[in-house]
């Protein structure tokens, strides 16, 4: 996993400062270039990560005196067979993020949190059992596509804020198959 997107979420909008396209060219867009609804009836936003990995979100923070509900539900939907990776970077780095990792056939096709120490597998630390607080979390296959879907509370403790409102910076991962090895294509 690397840095390659600094992108917020803002209300339902997603505002995009430089976005670096698979051959390495920064792509400056605009919040107005970036089509943002989703074409999933259960996701409100999306954006085309690379190709064949489209990244859908939608935020419920509309309860404001209970920060406790506010969560964002994500899917990953990948155009091959591959393991998947989200992470939140507070600092711009890979150390320090949190990730959620989904491995297929692994954990019972569920996805678990990891705190990354370094790049790659052997940095992936599973967080401890009472950590593990995703809802609605799966990894899938089916049809020569697959799918990590998960809801995350925005503020956990020891774990990096997702601000609704400000910028989050992100990672993602897509494997050289279902074995959780090196990443084939990461940003």
């Amino acid at each position: 996993l690397k840095i390659n997107d600094e992108r917020a979420f803002s209300n339902g909008s997603f505002r995009n400062s430089v976005r670096r396209n698979a051959e390495g060219d920064d792509v400056e867009k605009t919040a107005d270039e970036i089509t943002c609804s989703s074409d999933d009836p259960g996701f409100l936003h999306m954006i085309n990560l690379t190709p064949k990995l489209k990244f859908h979100w939608k935020l419920d923070v509309w309860n404001e005196g209970n920060s406790d509900s506010h969560k964002v539900s994500i899917k990953l939907q990948y155009q091959g067979t591959a393991w998947l990776g989200f992470g939140i970077s507070k600092f711009g780095v890979v150390a320090g993020s949190d990730a959620i990792i989904g491995i297929p056939a692994a954990n019972g096709d569920k996805p678990l949190k990891y705190k990354l120490t370094s790049w790659g597998p052997d940095g992936a630390k599973e967080v401890e059992a009472d950590k593990q607080t995703l809802t609605d979390h799966t990894i899938t296959q089916q049809g020569g596509e697959t799918i990590l879907k998960f809801t995350k509370l925005l503020e956990e403790d020891g774990e990096t804020y997702l601000n609704p409102a400000g910028h989050t910076t992100y990672l993602y991962a897509i494997g050289e198959g279902n074995s959780f090895s090196k990443p084939e294509k990461d940003g």
